[in-house]
């Protein structure tokens, strides 16, 4: 990006998609009256700090770039609504993602995952939850705290059990879990009483529980 860049005070939307950035300058707090900050589509492998200055921010994408790792300012970004990690190398995300209280949406599709913090149930305002194709085994207790969330796709995982506490998020409409390795699902899935769409295509499931 040319020098003086974050000189730009005033821009509230900006799209840096598909140009190769491997790197955003230091400075890149300075920006900071964006609401909307767009970087899908490069080779970026991580974020300066200073991205943790814009207070403003309420949409953040950096999907389909080589992040490896999400730095724990990402939980510094008060009024963010939307994040988009898909399509990266993520393996962890950091505890202070919990941080995010007004975020509605997180899509980490299609990254490295292994687990999930139990810090995220304090997205308490969480709608969608995008966690397909990745490496993860279960899910922390905290999931049960999510309880405005609508939509979360887990599909395509390792999950050997479903925590029990999903039955506490009482607003899910869809579940999808298809592609993992469960063998039974918990009682508790009876309680999601808004549930519209379940899938559980090609798992180990030998039965269902009477409760749905």
């Amino acid at each position: 990006l040319p020098g003086g860049f974050t000189q730009l005070k005033n821009l509230t939307v900006l799209g840096l998609n598909d140009m190769s950035l491997t790197n955003l300058p230091y400075d890149f707090g300075c920006l900071v009256n964006l609401t909307s900050l767009e970087l899908r589509e490069n080779l970026l492998k991580g974020l300066p700090e200073s991205v943790s200055q814009l207070s403003k921010l309420e949409r953040l994408d950096i999907g389909d770039n080589d992040i490896e790792e999400l730095p724990p300012h990402i939980g510094d970004l008060p009024a963010l609504q939307e994040l988009w990690l898909d399509h990266n190398q993520i393996s962890h995300l950091p505890s202070e993602t919990g941080r995010l209280k007004n975020l509605l949406c997180l899509d980490v599709s299609e990254n490295r995952l292994e687990d999930v913090p139990e810090g995220l149930s304090g997205l308490v305002s969480l709608t969608d939850l995008h966690l397909s194709q990745n490496l993860i085994q279960s899910l922390p207790d905290g999931i049960g705290a999510l309880t405005k969330l609508t939509i979360f796709k887990v599909d395509q995982n390792r999950l050997m059990t479903l925590n029990p506490n999903i039955g506490k998020c009482e607003n899910l409409q869809e579940l999808i879990l298809t592609e993992n390795m469960l063998a039974e699902l918990p009682e508790s899935i009876g309680n999601l009483s808004k549930l519209t769409n379940l899938n559980v295509d090609r798992n180990r499931l030998t039965e269902l529980p009477p409760q749905i």
